[in-house]
């Protein structure tokens, strides 16, 4: 949300000075409407890489979209990840039924 205001806030800001009292309230005008503008549309571009950061879910889908373009890479990647994951569940299993025999 910080980055979306730090991003749009100049944008209106500067929108709702020019409306008020017109070109004189801004030096450079043109400059500076560009300037704010193009601010706002990083933020658009920066929307996909703070929601890869912060977002599990988004990691997700868009690892689901990738796959679609480049089938064999992922792909290999999940199988290897799928197999570790087994493996795991297999340990903590016998470490679980090995603990049980130990107690009784």
């Amino acid at each position: 949300m910080g980055v979306f205001i730090l991003c749009w806030l100049p944008f209106f800001v500067t929108n709702i000075l020019m409306g008020a009292c017109g070109p004189a309230c801004v030096t450079e005008p043109d400059l500076v409407f560009s300037t704010v503008t193009w601010l706002g549309w990083i933020n658009s571009g920066m929307n996909p890489v703070i929601y890869a950061c912060w977002s599990r879910d988004f990691r997700r889908a868009f690892t689901n979209v990738l796959c679609c373009c480049c089938p064999g890479y992922f792909r290999k990647r999940q199988r290897h990840r799928s197999r570790l994951r087994t493996i795991i569940k297999e340990d903590a299993s016998l470490r679980s039924q090995s603990l049980e025999e130990a107690v009784l």
